[in-house]
């Protein structure tokens, strides 16, 4: 009880917690399977490609109006999201 109602203990288990996977980041795995269904057949492949569609449109309207900011933004969402 004192480890999960302690707002210092909370804190420094998570700090623990980074300081690990940053360091020594065995538990972490580099690879995941695919998933089996993966193919230009499965609906979530052409989700995928209109999302990626509607982003780049997005992106050209978006440096055509003269508002770079927003391109940077939405290349910094991908980027955040695709690894």
């Amino acid at each position: 009880m004192a480890l999960f109602g302690n707002p210092l203990t909370r804190s420094l288990v998570g700090i623990w917690y980074y300081f690990r996977d940053i360091l020594w980041p065995v538990g972490l795995a580099t690879w995941y399977p695919p998933d089996i269904q993966t193919g230009w057949g499965y609906w979530a492949a052409w989700a995928g490609l209109g999302i990626l569609m509607l982003s780049a449109a997005l992106a050209l309207l978006a440096m055509r109006r003269g508002a770079g900011m927003a391109v940077v933004g939405i290349v910094w969402f991908w980027a955040a999201i695709l690894p």
